[in-house]
């Protein structure tokens, strides 16, 4: 099931409604019968969809012609990965080609143009003899990647996103690839935005380059102008010792999923689109405090609003949506008749010229069942979920994280013992113990002594492990073991 919010100047709603923006989320009907979308895209006035049997579904302003309600789009090959720019579309097919169509702005689609319009879609003929594994676009950019992590992009370079350094001024109109030595141990994800670019590790590690303005980058540009441009990726040190899941961009923003399901953000904050309830720009990452005792299992950014999906595991009737940012197109699906909360003594009416932006988490939709993805455009949201008229779920739905998870061997949880797991917490063996709980440990298990795992973090001062706790659900915070201790006692006596 589609469900959508925001800007509707040119239908990219998908609800037959254009010109007409929808404050309140809506679902989006799709012509042709049997059709199930497996991902979601946006642009700024299009989005883009791909469905189970590999084809490719668009609705808004694309080839020049508005499209009220999803259209398939004819391509003779089986898409993969579809993914979209602010005017063009990349596509990757199940036999590792790639292909572009929209508008060539800065060399965009990758033929050798600066400026045409391609209105079929057609292959990076630089790229045929590679076998592609991976795409990205974003802005006016795309890129292309191998499992053997050599990275070619494309597209404009004024602020070297393409990782060529300067050299190539402003724009590369064919794929080149990046000769910079990135040892990173692989490519999961690469994120595109307007003036800066990112890389997420199979290691879960994070790298970033190109405009520093802000802190957009996530870490010390202490010293450096504004307008100062990093030409290559550097590694974020800040997660250093923390594997990350997943990463996403707005303009001038960006947020993180950590692996015990925490979401950082940093960067531009003008419209509170890093959620700290602040119109402060964050420099460095910084936890989005309002969703410590959720568990976040997607992100998704917009040019200037945020959006996270959270979960418990096996819980697929728990899923909350949080939005926040800039809310004036309706890209927050809170109403019309929300009214933002005063900040520092300040009318958000008055000084905002009327936009209804958030600075804060706030929930927008709830008992979604299991969201398979969650795309924004630049004022709009698009969501891809379960269709909650099913009368059941799936006994499988939500018994694995919904975004990449580590590469270490699962536990086998059915295996482990009370005394085991309650072992993983007390020497804060942290992941271990998260991906026990996820494959179905239970939450609420007590010791021989009745203590939960609570009353072990307590015991023995392990914060992260009470955090996961409380994050996946644990609310039983009176619990009492056979003394009559609850985990507050321990607390008082220990930490």
């Amino acid at each position: 099931m589609l469900i959508s919010f925001g800007e509707n100047t040119f239908a990219q709603l998908g609800n037959s409604k254009a010109f007409i923006q929808e404050f309140k989320p809506v679902s989006v009907e799709v012509p042709e019968k049997n059709v199930t979308f497996v991902d979601v895209r946006c642009a700024s006035h299009y989005t883009i969809a791909l469905s189970d049997e590999n084809r490719v579904y668009a609705w808004g302003l694309l080839y020049q012609n508005l499209l009220s309600s999803p259209v398939r789009i004819q391509i003779k090959y089986k898409v993969s990965q579809i993914r979209c720019g602010m005017k063009h579309c990349v596509v990757l097919t199940s036999s590792g080609e790639v292909l572009t169509w929209g508008q060539g702005s800065f060399g965009a689609l990758g033929h050798g143009e600066f400026s045409t319009f391609n209105s079929k879609p057609r292959i990076v003929s630089s790229l045929k003899e590679t076998r592609i594994t991976g795409i990205a676009a974003g802005g006016y950019n795309s890129a292309a990647w191998t499992s053997s992590s050599r990275l070619y992009m494309w597209g404009f370079n004024r602020y070297s996103q393409c990782a060529t350094g300067l050299k190539y001024k402003a724009f590369v109109n064919r794929p080149r690839q990046v000769t910079h030595k990135l040892n990173i141990g692989g490519i999961e994800k690469v994120v595109l935005s307007i003036q800066h670019c990112a890389i997420l590790s199979k290691k879960g590690q994070l790298y970033t380059w190109g405009k520093v303005r802000h802190g957009r980058l996530g870490y010390n540009t202490k010293g450096m102008a504004e307008t100062s441009v990093l030409e290559f990726p550097m590694h974020v040190k800040f997660f250093e010792s923390t594997r990350l899941l997943d990463c996403a961009s707005g303009n001038a923003h960006m947020l993180a999923l950590t692996q015990a399901h925490e979401v950082f953000a940093w960067g531009c904050s003008d419209s509170g689109q890093t959620g700290q309830n602040s119109l402060f720009h964050w420099r460095f990452p910084k936890r989005v405090a309002a969703l410590d005792r959720l568990c976040a299992v997607r992100i998704a950014c917009g040019a200037f609003h945020s959006v996270v999906v959270t979960s418990l595991p096996n819980r697929p009737d728990s899923t909350k949506i949080f939005v926040w940012g800039r809310g004036g197109g309706g890209q927050l699906g809170l109403g019309h008749d929300w009214t933002p909360e005063r900040h520092r003594g300040l009318q958000w009416g008055d000084k905002f010229d009327g936009r209804r932006d958030a600075l804060s988490p706030q929930l927008v939709l709830r008992n979604v069942g299991n969201v398979s993805s969650i795309a924004c455009g630049s004022a709009h949201t698009v969501v891809l979920c379960e269709d909650m008229s099913s009368s059941s779920y799936p006994s499988e739905l939500m018994s694995k994280p919904a975004v990449p998870t580590t590469s270490a061997p699962p536990l086998p949880s059915h295996d482990l013992s009370v005394r085991e797991v309650f072992s993983l917490a007390r020497h804060d063996r942290i992941e271990d113990l998260r991906r026990a709980l996820v494959q179905g440990f239970s939450i609420t298990s007590r010791d021989e002594n009745h203590n939960t795992l609570l009353h072990v973090a307590a015991q023995n001062g392990r914060k992260r492990v009470a955090r996961l706790c409380l994050q996946l659900g644990f609310t039983d915070l009176n619990a009492q073991n056979m003394r009559g201790q609850t985990a507050l006692h321990f607390c008082f006596a220990y930490v």
